[in-house]
């Protein structure tokens, strides 16, 4: 699957994909270090989205594009992740 395939399913408007005009959406990844997240989150970020990161902070496999966040939990745990995403 190529990365504007991953985009469309991820359900971000085809212009955005295009252009980086019309609706900018917020995005939220699980990990985001990896091959195919870390490369969704910079081109999401390049085009004007706002994206934010999920990880357990244990690895920096690829590093994080200027303008996104990173919040710290362990998808794994219930609470601990909710908490995270409250702030």
């Amino acid at each position: 699957m190529g990365l504007r395939t991953f985009l469309r399913a991820a359900c971000i408007p085809d212009a955005a994909l295009t252009t980086g005009q019309g609706a900018h959406v917020d995005i939220l990844l699980i990990g985001g270090t990896g091959v195919i997240s870390s490369a969704v989150a910079e081109h999401a970020s390049r085009l004007g989205h706002r994206v934010t990161l999920l990880n357990r902070g244990v690895s920096a496999f690829r590093p994080v594009p200027p303008g996104v966040e990173v919040l710290h939990a362990d998808i794994r745990d219930a609470a601990a992740a909710a908490k995270a995403l409250q702030g």
